[in-house]
């Protein structure tokens, strides 16, 4: 009993200073030099649409005019745009497999510019950084 009750004292010990080490380098480590000309493509913390992805899919979805797409089948795209330390966005692009769906993609997310988003963060500082996200519509 007394030789299992040390044991678990040992290793309780070893847990407390072992959680002590990693605490210390943690403070120990160096942050990261932040460049203010740079476009982050991962941020320790991300960029936010307000009230979130879903939010952001429902008012695209609203501002998407499907009406201008000719055609049946599956369309999609990738929106890329960069978004800067005030949350505004700039540099909208949609890569994807029509020329029309892309420019109304575009439209689309360009007809949002008045949403602030929140930025993402380095070192808890707001840094520019991209944002893709792909978007598919299958028309019958």
């Amino acid at each position: 009993m007394i030789k299992g009750l040390q044991l678990l004292m040992i290793l309780m010990f070893s847990f407390v200073f072992s959680q002590e080490e990693r605490i210390q380098a943690q403070i120990d480590k160096p942050q990261r030099e932040i460049s203010k000309d740079s476009i982050y493509t991962m941020t320790e913390q991300g960029a936010e649409f307000p009230g979130g992805l879903d939010k952001f899919r429902q008012e695209f979805s609203n501002n998407f005019d499907i009406s201008v797409i000719k055609g049946k089948g599956l369309f999609s795209c990738e929106l890329t745009f960069v978004i800067l330390e005030n949350g505004q966005i700039i540099n909208v692009e949609a890569k994807g497999n029509d020329r029309s769906f892309n420019a109304e993609a575009i439209r689309a997310l360009n007809s949002m510019k008045n949403k602030v988003w929140k930025p993402g963060k380095m070192n808890g500082e707001p840094v520019k950084s991209r944002y893709k996200i792909p978007f598919k519509i299958n028309f019958e």
